[in-house]
């Protein structure tokens, strides 16, 4: 299917066109999930204008964003035909149903040392690989909030997967995100990317840092709350537009509820509903360590044991 420019869409003429890609607006999938009231205050059109235009981009492209309205047997071939990133680690692989889903937000959570990070480097390097390897042939953006990120461990991890370290490491850009404003200033980069630079894989390394540390106490929370729930809600809308395969991380905190002891994950619900799919991890002996499944709409809880050697992560023996 040929790609939509704008001017495809009923009603964007010259004017409007030059108006919306002057606000950031550059193809019929931006369009298609965005509100009137964000479009009009963004581009500096009519309200009525802004929902007349939208609704025809939505018209157009509903079944390649899959937001028309659909048989559960249409359904289930299109999930069928949808192409999943690898881990690199079978057991991981397979209680996420073949690797991590496009189109959607991916979870891990768990405490330092746990692996979050070490996935998130293979993740980048899997990418790379061709499909019939269970990559996806594209580049991966690394949003580094704790200075984690780490070239000579892509360069490892890359030839244990057979690839050229330099290719790899040209197919990787990677960011330092000094505050939680520069993180959300840093979605239009990531729109950049993914949308003109062949990135299919978006990493936030830790998601929640910066928002725990500048918003603490529950004098903040309110706060806190509604900007990690607008940020969660443009990240999504970004990978549902370019079918983006987006993995974050998050860090742990003791509950403060004495009749509730186990460990939560920073966010609340926010985090909770609005990932796709949450993946615990756990540390275990050694190098071991245990991944479970906690939340997700379409995986049954199951789990998986692999260790963290110098090539990255590998299948374990249960203890």
């Amino acid at each position: 299917m040929k790609e939509l420019t704008l001017k495809d869409i009923t009603g964007i003429g010259e004017k409007t066109a030059k108006k919306l890609e002057k606000a950031g607006v550059t193809s019929p999938r931006q369009l298609a999930l965005m509100t009137a009231s964000e479009l009009a205050a963004l581009a500096d059109i009519g309200e009525a204008h802004a929902l007349a235009i939208t609704e025809a981009a939505r018209r157009e492209l509903e079944k390649v964003l899959g937001i028309g309205v659909v048989k559960a047997k249409e359904h289930y071939e299109q999930l069928l035909r949808q192409r999943k990133l690898t881990t690199g680690c079978s057991g991981l692989d397979t209680i996420l149903d073949g690797g991590l889903e496009p189109a959607a937000i991916t979870e891990f959570v768990g405490v330092f040392g746990s692996g979050k990070s070490q996935l998130m480097h293979q993740l980048c390097v899997t990418v790379q690989l061709p499909e019939e390897q269970g990559g996806l042939r594209g580049r991966a953006f690394y949003l580094d909030t704790e200075r984690g990120f780490s070239p000579k461990r892509l360069i490892t991890i890359a030839s244990r997967f057979g690839l050229n370290p330099d290719e790899v490491l040209d197919n990787v850009f990677s960011v330092y995100v000094v505050n939680s404003d520069h993180q959300v200033v840093l979605l239009d980069e990531v729109e950049r990317l993914v949308s003109n630079e062949g990135v299919k894989l978006v990493v936030v390394d830790s998601f929640t840092s910066h928002f725990r540390k500048e918003y603490p106490g529950r004098d903040h929370l309110a706060e806190r709350q509604q900007r990690l729930n607008r940020y969660l809600g443009q990240l999504m809308r970004i990978a549902v537009t370019y079918n983006a395969v987006v993995a974050v991380t998050n860090q742990v905190m003791s509950s403060p509820d004495p009749r509730d002891p186990q460990e939560k994950a920073v966010g609340g619900h926010i985090m909770g509903h609005g990932t796709t799919h949450r993946i615990w991890f756990w540390k275990r002996k050694g190098r071991k360590r245990l991944a479970r499944v906690i939340d997700s709409p379409r995986l049954p809880e199951a789990e998986a044991w692999f260790e963290i050697q110098d090539g990255g992560l590998y299948d374990a023996e249960p203890e």
